[in-house]
């Protein structure tokens, strides 16, 4: 794993949920799920997670999506930021670390994912 991605993927998992402002407008947030199922079929763009917990809207068996976000003037596209939360969600899934997550009811999607 290159330096870049390490670095990446290190200040991911300093982020803790309660760095994210509760006014936020999500839909739903998991405080604590296992990953059972990670799909890459179309990364570097997009990756589908599946957990043993869901909310109302997107149960536990519903495929959820992330597809990556930036921080304004970071100079990363989208795709870097993909990757380096798949690695890390994949991680997760072989180490059996619970993850948190906050998302919207539309398509399911994650907006932000991090490790317990």
């Amino acid at each position: 794993m290159n330096k870049y991605l390490s670095a990446l993927i290190g200040c991911l998992l300093m982020i803790s949920p309660l760095s994210i402002s509760a006014t936020a407008p999500f839909d739903w947030y998991i405080a604590s799920a296992h990953v059972t199922n990670l799909e890459g079929t179309y990364l570097p763009g997009q990756f589908f997670v599946t957990l043993d917990t869901g909310s109302t809207a997107c149960p536990a068996v519903q495929k959820l999506s992330y597809t990556g976000q930036v921080a304004t003037g970071q100079g990363q596209d989208t795709n870097t930021n993909v990757l380096a939360v798949f690695s890390m969600v994949l991680k997760a899934r072989t180490s059996h670390i619970p993850v948190w997550l906050y998302g919207y009811n539309t398509g399911c999607s994650v907006q932000y994912i991090g490790l317990n």
